[in-house]
């Protein structure tokens, strides 16, 4: 993934958090990471895993709801390698504010 394609899908990812009618929620279920309810504006997700790889997974099933788990894994898996550090903080302070903002 080129750095524009990035930049482009994180900030996809700052806008859906910071709009209004999108919802972000923690749940306890086990053995489940997260949940997408594409075209609801809703994500859950479990706060004991990995929420930042997690976030990213939901959004992209959220983006692309045609595509197959494969598909976004492994898409996950390569913007995770190649996330900034200030990329992975300000992914992290956008969703704190979006949970903030949902509860």
């Amino acid at each position: 993934m080129k750095k524009s394609q990035l930049y482009r899908f994180t900030n996809r990812i700052y806008m859906r958090l910071k709009h209004e009618r999108f919802t972000l929620r923690f749940i306890r279920a086990p053995g489940v990471h997260g949940y997408c309810y594409p075209g609801m504006g809703l994500i859950q997700m479990n706060p004991s895993g990995d929420i930042l790889a997690t976030l990213v997974h939901e959004m992209i099933h959220d983006f692309y709801p045609n595509w197959r788990e494969e598909r976004v894994l492994a898409h996950e898996r390569m913007m995770m390698a190649q996330l900034s550090h200030r990329q992975m903080a300000n992914l992290m302070f956008a969703m704190g504010k979006a949970l903030v903002r949902s509860h």
